[in-house]
Parts: C-alpha cells; structure tokens; sequence
C-alpha cells in the first residue's frame, strides 16, 4: 500500500496522467544488432527526462534514484518498462519521451538491460 501511496504522491506532485494515446512499440525480442549501450544511449535519457525532474535526491521520486546503473538495476528493469510502456513516465514537467528514445529504452530492457 505505502508503494501505492509514494507512487500517487509522486503522480500528483509531478503532474502526470496516464491518459495518453500509448503506441505499442516495445519489441518482441532483442535486435541481432544487440542492445543499445547504458553509457551512450541510456544514461542521458535518464538523466534528461528522469533525473532532472524527480528521481533525484531530494525529489519527489527521491526513493527511486536513476542517476547510476546501480540505482537503475535498484529500481528495476520491470518497473521501469511498465511505466515507459504504459506512458506513465516521464510525467510534466518533462517532456515526452520522442518515438526513438522509447524505443531504445524499452530495447535495452528487453535484451536485458545490460551495463554496456
């Protein structure tokens, strides 16, 4: 319940809403190509749309840091692929997330979200 709770607060405190028109883009498999890098690809769609806004220290998703891969694996790859694929997150006052940069988030999910 308190996960419930947190989660809300953080909803509201962010202004976000789940009532987007989401596109079903999450891949089935991992690309023969491998996955996207943590480094070059996944870290700065964190740091632009997750980070700079509330799972920060001090923000209000503060209990869900995503400034390192460690704090990344903390929270968890499945959490973060129900709210990346159900167009909960980012939530304003970030911007969306472009059609690319969803894709190779849920990507590098799918092939296991690898520290590459």
């Amino acid at each position: 319940m308190r996960g419930l709770v947190v989660a809300l607060a953080a909803l509201t405190a962010c202004g976000g809403t789940s009532e987007k028109d989401c596109p079903a883009d999450e891949p089935a498999t991992c690309p023969a190509s491998g996955p996207p890098s943590y480094a070059t690809d996944i870290a700065p769609i964190f740091a632009t749309y997750c980070t700079a806004t509330c799972h920060e220290p001090g923000g209000v998703a503060a209990d869900r840091l995503l400034s390192t891969y460690a704090e990344v694996k903390k929270v968890g790859a499945s959490d973060i692929n129900t709210q990346v694929y159900d167009c909960l997150m980012p939530m304003p006052p970030a911007p969306d997330l472009s059609i690319a940069e969803r894709v190779t988030l849920l990507t590098w999910i799918v092939c296991g979200s690898p520290d590459n």
